[in-house]
């Protein structure tokens, strides 16, 4: 029998296509894959048992949120490291190389995140739905483009006020904010001061370069014009987080907000999402 003329979905793409939908496939496996572990070590009788720790096992969501949290601060530990590698990389193509793995491992938390909070959650915060979708989007452009090499290390550092916030998030949720009121303080100004400079002041440097950059789009076309808007959207979201949270962090500096919240994801809180991931 003769061989058959029909082809593939998958060929009528390019090698370099296969392999970042393969690489991405992978990081997203190896998210999910510490997810699931996080899980499982999290349900064991030694917390569960813990005072402390009832809030994060208050539902299955709550406890899925929880998995969330925990996940996002591996995740912007691993970004703020490659970032930092990045900056101090000596050649285009070594910081191209390591912006790819940080591309790749962006894309599979993003995408390992929305299993792990569930859809629902995601139904609530919105913004954070967004921002997963234009973030996923906008790192697979990265993957095909070295000409914005020079971008990467910007937008990756921003994930290490993410650590800060993480903390905070578990410090309320678990109420130890309270027994632990000076570290609180300080791990909360620490991550507004963060969250001002990495995503209000540098995250605006690196988007308006990319946003102005003529010979981007001459060299990129569409493909610019969709990255640039995906970037203004980007950056209006760190806006319209930062006025919350410095609204949040001046109520809780003049004493009027004695019990401050943890974000619209959370069930017993009707405040707006500030999670950055």
């Amino acid at each position: 029998m003769a061989a058959s003329n029909w082809l593939s979905p998958m060929d009528l793409v390019s090698e370099e296509f296969k392999g970042h939908v393969y690489f991405s496939a992978i990081s997203t496996g190896c998210w999910i894959t510490l997810s699931l572990a996080i899980r499982k070590l999290a349900k064991t009788e030694w917390l569960q048992s813990k005072p402390w720790a009832k809030g994060f096992f208050a539902s299955e969501s709550a406890f899925n949120v929880f998995i969330s949290y925990v996940v996002s601060f591996f995740n912007a530990a691993v970004a703020a490291g490659i970032a930092v590698k990045g900056f101090l990389s000596n050649s285009d193509k070594e910081v191209f190389d390591v912006c790819c793995i940080a591309g790749y491992s962006m894309i599979g938390y993003f995408i390992s995140d929305f299993c792990t909070a569930g859809i629902a959650w995601f139904m609530k915060a919105k913004d954070q739905a967004g921002h997963h979708l234009v973030g996923i989007a906008v790192c697979w452009a990265f993957l095909h483009a070295p000409e914005y090499t020079r971008f990467g290390p910007f937008f990756l550092i921003t994930e290490l006020s993410t650590l800060f916030y993480n903390i905070r998030w578990c410090m309320l949720k678990s109420g130890l904010h309270e027994n632990y009121k000076s570290f609180f303080l300080f791990n909360q100004m620490s991550f507004v001061l963060l969250f001002f400079i990495l995503r209000v002041c540098l995250f605006a440097r690196a988007v308006y370069e990319a946003v102005t950059d003529q010979v981007l789009y001459d060299t990129l076309g569409t493909m610019h014009q969709l990255v640039a808007a995906g970037c203004a959207f980007l950056y209006a979201l760190q806006v319209f987080w930062f006025v919350q949270i410095a609204s949040i962090s001046a109520k809780m500096l003049i004493g009027k907000d004695t019990k401050p919240k943890t974000s619209r994801s959370d069930p017993s809180s009707n405040v707006k999402s500030d999670k950055s991931a």
